[in-house]
């Protein structure tokens, strides 16, 4: 049995881009802070949080509110304690037990995660549990727009020896948008969803020292983003409201 890994977290502790917020970033920023004029947060949390980039950017902009972040990699959560101020970090992975923070926080966000499991139901499920009744949640995640559900395996062939790889690496599964959709309508707790394209305007370069960093091409004069899987990455936003008990 071939061994599954996860290496690219440790790319994170090789950057520096808090001062460059990704455009996801400043996307979700606006909804949180529209949230947070109609109705006033107690508290946010990120899971998934990593370096702690996207916390960087709240923090800096975002005030009179808890900010929380989950990882579960001991040497993110340093990175993001060294960088990233008033803000509360755990080590936690999405796959454990949150029973301890059930129905805790007023928005939940999760960046780029999802897509790193198999199966994405328990993550997202844990998501549901851990927000409030009438909360918010935040997804960044790979969809596809058609009926097929993508599960990734992948080995740089550096790696291989004597005709096998040395490990396989998850991380770019794709959800088929089908899929999403009959899960979250059988969520008793959600009141209802919207899926966003995110529109890339800026150009990313190719990293020639590393195939996996995405980067910018031209595709019947629209930016797509793509990586060494030669794969166009269908990146979506998710916004799901929950149903408000009261």
């Amino acid at each position: 049995m071939i061994k599954i890994l996860r290496k690219a977290d440790t790319l994170y502790l090789q950057e520096n881009r808090y001062k460059k917020p990704k455009e996801i970033f400043k996307f979700l920023f606006k909804k949180i802070k529209k949230i947070h004029k109609n109705k006033k947060l107690l508290n946010v949390v990120d899971i998934g949080c990593a370096a702690g980039e996207f916390l960087y950017h709240l923090r800096k902009n975002l005030h009179h509110v808890e900010l929380y972040g989950f990882d579960s990699q001991n040497l993110l959560l340093r990175k993001a304690k060294k960088n990233v101020k008033d803000v509360i970090l755990i080590k936690k992975s999405i796959l454990s037990d949150f029973n301890k923070y059930k129905n805790k926080y007023d928005i939940s966000t999760c960046l780029g995660v999802i897509s790193i499991f198999d199966n994405f139901e328990k993550p997202l499920k844990n998501l549901i549990k851990i927000t409030k009744p009438g909360g918010k949640i935040f997804l960044q995640a790979l969809i596809n727009d058609f009926p097929i559900d993508v599960n990734i395996k992948y080995s740089k062939s550096k790696n291989w020896i004597n005709g096998n790889p040395k490990y396989l690496e998850s991380g770019w599964n794709i959800i088929s948008k089908d899929t999403l959709i009959k899960f979250l309508k059988k969520c008793k707790e959600i009141d209802n969803f919207k899926i966003y394209d995110i529109k890339h305007t800026y150009n990313q370069k190719k990293n020639i020292n590393d195939p996996m960093r995405s980067w910018t091409v031209m595709i019947n004069g629209k930016k797509k983003i793509i990586n060494g899987l030669n794969l166009l990455i269908p990146e979506k936003i998710i916004e799901i409201s929950l149903k408000d008990l009261n």
